[in-house]
């Protein structure tokens, strides 16, 4: 099923222009008034299952456009399966054919009219809204030759088109057999697809709130980044620190500001393209269930006491939050260095972590304090980039200039400096 709903909130901030607009032309106009002000757009569709009320699914054109069990089935959600030498083919059949839930019945793509209606039905999207990109929701639990059929379909069209899947997944032998273009992804171009980087994730999460060990804490940044040789296109991994199904990450690191600032930091700093959930930066912080952590954002809404699209609407801790992630994406965006340049990392010595982001352009050194008590960053260890002589600048306070010396970061700390 494509879902309906791919013009996000974020479209509503665009302003007036787009308001009042005739139902049959709204979301098409929207999408041309987003184009105009620089945003990109990207559609949610999920082709494993449709709605049980879905009229294709009451009353569907052939009995095998369903995958049919005689009692409800669901599937054993292991994507391990598709990759592992050692799987029988019944445990196959049930991660391939099982129900996702019992109202999300499982589509058969070996139904070569539902394969072919819903390539039709993606290429219309895409060319009725100018839709930049595709994500692929529950991308591993549909036929893979179908998905390999879908990318070739949309490229002949759309030369260079990106895609990205959802690969909830554990362990990067996993999650980087889907991107990497290996015989079985045939079809899909990993310069054009990548997958959610969970990998990162859970990296991000351990870093954030666990304590400095030989794998953990910080040091699960640097095990992910290490494996990303895996990857034909590690830049292009989407990274998040939480989403519309994860417990939202304020709320994970136990409303502490220093642990949220550490993770928000690491997601827009490191390799790959980095997602922010929305209210992230006002603080949201809902831990439990779908109908909390997909919460609306205050502000808008009929009945709406207080608007935090507005800066007079955030509290002075929402406030910090907004523009700590306001600058490090505006840093971002200025520099190429962090979006498409080279990422260098040390290893990490306790709760000691430090990479550099490097380009022809500029050079910034990420400071990590992953540890619980103050720390002291002796830089002569850095000596691949920082040489006699060398000024470093706080990236986020130009205030902040200083030669190479030691640096030293609260508990849980965070920073960046461009090295001049």
């Amino acid at each position: 099923m494509l879902r309906g709903h791919f013009l996000t909130q974020a479209l509503d901030l665009i302003g007036k222009e787009a308001e009042n607009i005739p139902d049959d032309a709204a979301d098409n106009n929207r999408a041309s008034v987003a184009m105009k002000g620089g945003m990109k757009m990207v559609m949610d569709v999920v082709y494993n299952h449709f709605g049980s009320q879905h009229y294709l699914v009451l009353d569907p054109p052939s009995e095998d456009w369903v995958h049919q069990w005689e009692a409800f089935t669901k599937t054993n959600f292991r994507a391990p399966i598709l990759l592992d030498p050692h799987a029988p083919a019944s445990e196959r059949k049930l991660f391939d054919e099982g129900w996702f839930d019992d109202h999300m019945p499982d589509m058969n793509y070996d139904n070569e009219h539902l394969a072919r209606y819903m390539i039709q039905n993606t290429l219309w999207w895409i060319e009725t809204y100018g839709v930049d990109a595709l994500r692929i929701d529950t991308y591993a639990y549909p036929e893979q030759d179908f998905m390999a059929q879908l990318g070739e379909a949309v490229r002949r069209e759309h030369p260079g088109y990106f895609f990205f899947g959802e690969t909830w997944v554990h362990g990067q032998q996993i999650q980087s057999w889907f991107p990497t273009g290996m015989a079985q992804r045939e079809g899909f171009d990993p310069v054009q697809t990548s997958v959610t980087d969970f990998q990162m994730y859970y990296a991000i999460e351990d870093a954030a709130k666990e304590q400095p060990g030989w794998a953990s804490g910080v040091a699960a940044v640097y095990y992910t980044l290490a494996a990303d040789w895996m990857y034909t296109h590690p830049d292009s991994l989407v990274t998040f620190a939480d989403n519309h199904d994860l417990a939202r990450f304020y709320g994970v690191v136990g409303e502490d500001m220093s642990k949220f600032q550490l993770g928000l930091g690491l997601l827009l700093t490191t390799r790959g393209i980095p997602c922010v959930y929305y209210g992230t930066e006002i603080l949201m912080k809902a831990t439990n269930g779908h109908g909390d952590i997909r919460q609306d954002f205050t502000g808008g809404w009929e009945g709406d006491s207080v608007n935090k699209f507005e800066a007079s609407g955030r509290d002075s801790l929402e406030t910090i939050a907004f523009n700590y992630i306001q600058a490090l994406s505006r840093l971002r965006q200025e520099h190429t260095a962090f979006s498409s340049g080279a990422l260098t990392q040390y290893t990490p010595r306790g709760g000691e972590y430090v990479f550099f982001r490097h380009d022809d352009e500029a050079t910034f050194m990420v400071l990590v304090n992953g540890s619980d008590r103050e720390h002291e960053f002796n830089l002569d260890r850095y000596v691949d980039f920082l040489f006699s002589g060398t000024k470093l600048e706080n990236a986020l306070d130009a205030s902040d200039q200083r030669n190479a010396e030691p640096i030293t970061l609260p508990a849980r700390g965070f920073a960046v400096y461009r090295v001049l």
